[in-house]
């Protein structure tokens, strides 16, 4: 039984890239947990072992190897003695020079800690601390260690919130200089951060308020500067406050939309992070105060939006489609959620009798889409979520603008759930067009099955299940209605 654990250890180090690791990984772990008691235990100690070997190892894909196999042991474990164990090797690991090797080990650390963080809180608690004491340090070689230190503070507070209350306020205050470091991916990891925090902020009864206006006054100073790294930085706070709707926004709404759409109208050799980020920015000013955006920021928003559909670079585009179908969304009537902040005397939200602001855009968007489906086909994912929000937007208004031909695009799509969810909104708001995808989405499925060739039965490490398209247990595929998008599967090419 040891040989077998071993060479799904050997599998394991020989897959390339991370989602094949946790196959197998997977698959060593249902090998473990099928086993009767006695074995399972010699395994868990042959387990334990070789994963004590693997991190001792200077191979990052090794060590990598064993973090994965751990973190993917744990999530079917509730033996408290080996869960501890664990929790002190993946502080080995969390303490890797190697990035690849603390990122991973910071994701399973939080799955740790949401399974069961009291067996765990004196090697969390002791990363914890020194996460905090690294962020301190003005060392510029020790980025790489200030990254996992952040995603460790925000792996613990997003799934181990009991353990945070002691390290909220600390771990904000050391955010404010980094969110303004030269080092973008160092921003980044900090905005993911402090909105994790904000969020267990906006829980507490007392001192919030003060929270959020340090935040808001800290966002408004950095947006001063011409600094790339400061404004950046200042956005990425105003992205976070604006999702809890905090009055201090509010209060100057007018002059932070005016700043976003001035760096939106920037030139195009002007910095791409800045523009990128500020359009993102924008479903967050439209959910905002919907009636100013749709009156006053929309028009010039759509026009910047539409030159960014047809960039040559990817990220440019696949961001232009998310924030499409998010404004859409912010600006339906139907997703509204009231604002605890929001003063009866201040307009925010559109009448509900009013047409949707975006019917007027609905013809030259569907166009890009239909580009993006058919002929670049590289962020078709994106597209397909402009789509199915547009439709929850316009409703019936759409239905004129989809005809044969571009029902035919949207099937030029590969047969993933994703297509099979947009199907199934636009199927809701336009009803005769349920038979039609019905249709249409049994025949790919037949297409997609003809050209699967037949897998081979193969046994052992390593061994991937045949994959088909599932049916119901009647042995009927699931009908596309107006509930929830049916679970149709299909396997990536082989």
């Amino acid at each position: 039984m040891a040989g077998n654990v071993e060479a799904y250890f050997e599998d394991l180090k020989a897959q390339k890239s991370e989602s094949s690791k946790r196959v197998v990984a997977k698959q060593l772990v249902a090998h473990i947990h099928n086993e009767i008691r006695d074995t399972r235990k010699h395994m868990l100690e042959r387990f334990t072992q070789t994963v004590a070997v693997m991190l001792r190892t200077p191979i990052e894909n090794v060590q990598i190897s064993a973090v994965i196999a751990i973190d993917e042991l744990i999530m079917i474990m509730d033996d408290s003695v080996n869960l501890s164990k664990f929790a002190r090797q993946l502080q080995t690991a969390f303490n890797s020079p190697l990035s690849g090797v603390f990122q991973v080990a910071t994701i399973a650390i939080g799955h740790l800690v949401r399974l069961n963080w009291s067996v765990c809180a004196e090697y969390v608690d002791f990363m914890l601390q020194n996460s905090l004491e690294v962020l301190q340090m003005p060392d510029r070689s020790l980025l790489l260690r200030k990254r996992a230190s952040l995603m460790l503070l925000t792996e613990i507070a997003e799934h181990a919130p009991a353990m945070f209350p002691n390290y909220i306020d600390p771990c904000i205050a050391q955010l404010w200089p980094i969110l303004r470091d030269a080092n973008q991916p160092l921003r980044e990891s900090a905005g993911r951060c402090f909105r994790v925090c904000l969020n267990l902020v906006a829980r507490r009864e007392t001192q919030n308020n003060v929270v959020f206006q340090t935040a808001y006054q800290n966002a408004t100073d950095a947006l001063e500067h011409d600094g790339v790294a400061s404004i950046h930085g200042a956005l990425l706070i105003l992205d976070a406050l604006m999702e809890h709707r905090a009055v201090y926004v509010m209060t100057k709404y007018r002059p932070v939309s005016a700043k976003v759409l001035k760096l939106i109208e920037s030139p195009p050799h002007k910095d791409r992070l800045l523009k990128r980020t500020a359009i993102a920015l924008l479903p967050r000013l439209a959910a905002f105060s919907p009636q100013f955006f749709a009156n006053s920021m929309l028009g010039t928003c759509m026009n910047h939006l539409k030159v960014a559909l047809g960039s040559k670079i990817l990220l440019d585009r696949a961001n232009a489609f998310q924030t499409i179908g998010r404004i859409s969304d912010a600006l339906n009537p139907a997703n509204r959620q009231p604002s605890e902040y929001a003063h009866a005397s201040t307009n925010m939200s559109l009448p509900d009798d009013q047409v949707h602001p975006m019917e007027r855009y609905a013809q030259t968007l569907l166009g890009p889409i239909s580009d993006e489906l058919v002929k670049r086909r590289q962020c078709i994912s994106q597209a397909l979520e402009a789509l199915a929000s547009l439709s929850n937007a316009l409703r019936g208004l759409l239905a004129p603008r989809i005809d044969t031909k571009y029902i035919d695009q949207i099937f030029q799509a590969p047969l993933t759930q994703i297509l099979v969810s947009t199907l199934s909104v636009l199927a809701r708001n336009i009803p005769h067009l349920l038979p039609v995808f019905q249709a249409r989405l049994l025949e790919k499925i037949y297409g997609s099955l003809a050209l699967r060739p037949a897998a081979p039965k193969v046994a052992g490490p390593g061994a991937q299940p045949p994959q088909c398209i599932l049916a119901d247990p009647s042995g009927n595929y699931p009908p596309l209605n107006g509930g929830a998008p049916p679970s149709v599967r299909v396997a990536p090419p082989p």
